[in-house]
């Protein structure tokens, strides 16, 4: 019988405990307190060098650059695939540094990916084979640009134009 009286008041223990947890979760979300902070800043030291570069050099009556554009905003799962959130979830999270759009008809011209020592990592190293084999698959042009204190718009340029 003592048994039973324990495991009643465990039970309503933690009954109560998780009644409390509901109710503070409840209380943030009426407050808009949420467990996220600001970044600072959203691109690196070396994407800002770059980006600010793009910038100077590509015509921006003709063409847009975004940031950090996500896989899933430029591939989509194949309706009806076996896997579907798998596949989905594998493409969600990962995203290239800059993407160049042609900016009257939102055409995506090629993506950008800027390397730097990280990126020799075993997890980089195969995360950017998925990538380079997605786009590749699929015809879209991703041009690699290894990080250094200057950049040629001929070199960029010349890789835009090379096939995929």
């Amino acid at each position: 019988m003592s048994w039973l009286v324990y495991v009643v008041i465990v039970a309503v223990l933690l009954l109560l405990f998780l009644k409390a947890k509901l109710e503070s979760s409840i209380q943030n979300r009426k407050n808009n307190q949420y467990e996220y902070q600001p970044n600072k800043v959203v691109l690196s030291e070396a994407e800002l060098k770059f980006f600010t570069f793009l910038n100077n050099e590509i015509d921006s009556k003709l063409f847009n650059i975004s940031i950090k554009i996500r896989m899933a905003d430029v591939f989509s799962v194949k309706p009806k695939s076996q896997n579907q959130f798998g596949a989905f979830n594998k493409i969600k999270s990962k995203h290239f540094d800059f993407a160049i759009i042609n900016k009257h008809n939102g055409v995506l011209l090629c993506l950008i990916e800027l390397d730097d020592k990280s990126h020799n990592k075993l997890a980089a190293k195969k995360n950017d084979d998925f990538k380079d084999n997605v786009c590749k698959q699929h015809g879209v042009k991703l041009i690699r640009i290894k990080v250094k204190a200057n950049y040629n718009i001929e070199e960029i340029e010349k890789a835009m134009s090379e096939p995929v």
